[in-house]
């Protein structure tokens, strides 16, 4: 995910609030819930779509 947040580029950010989701992933993942690690997938699979079918919001 910090591939991701360091991307200016990356798809998905228009999307997320990135400071937030840069908090979260800096918390160390084994101290936090399954669901975090599960949302930070599902963040990366989105942005990997949207990258893949060059999917463009307007």
């Amino acid at each position: 995910m910090k591939e991701v947040l360091n991307d200016p580029n990356a798809p998905i950010l228009p999307l997320i609030n990135k400071q937030l989701v840069d908090d979260i992933v800096e918390h160390k993942f084994s101290e936090a819930p399954f669901e975090v690690g599960k949302m930070m997938e599902y963040l990366v699979q989105v942005n990997f779509w949207l990258q893949e079918y060059r999917i463009t919001l307007v």
